[in-house]
């Protein structure tokens, strides 16, 4: 084999591994489901949301919020009602949540310590 025909197949074979190193990494991101036995539960007047505080932290995230508004009410209350049953009958929760998701500092939930809640249940 010739010098740059090895440096092709060299840099090729480079490529490919950072292609699919990129490719795990991206199929790694994006939204998880975690456990969590809810510590407490606030619901906020000022920057009205819903969050709860869980007794363990995932990655860095503690509690997990939804923003009150008057559009979505009946989800709010939806989400309320399962977060309160579940530490009521000292139930864990599963939340599913993103955690590159920082959308929710605007309205109070910290990007140090705080996610939006996608899905919650138990």
């Amino acid at each position: 084999m010739t010098r740059t025909r090895t440096s092709r197949l060299g840099f090729a074979i480079a490529l490919a591994c950072v292609c699919l190193l990129r490719a795990g990494a991206q199929a790694q991101s994006g939204p998880i489901d975690t456990s969590c036995r809810p510590r407490n539960i606030v619901a906020w007047s000022v920057l009205p949301r819903v969050h709860v505080q869980c007794e363990e932290t995932v990655a860095g995230v503690r509690f997990f919020a939804i923003q009150a508004r008057s559009d979505n009410a009946a989800e709010v209350a939806r989400v309320l009602a399962i977060l309160t049953a579940a530490r009521a009958t000292g139930s864990s929760l599963v939340v599913n949540f993103d955690p590159a998701d920082l959308s929710g500092n605007a309205w109070g939930c910290n990007a140090s310590d705080c996610r939006p809640i996608r899905a919650v249940g138990f």
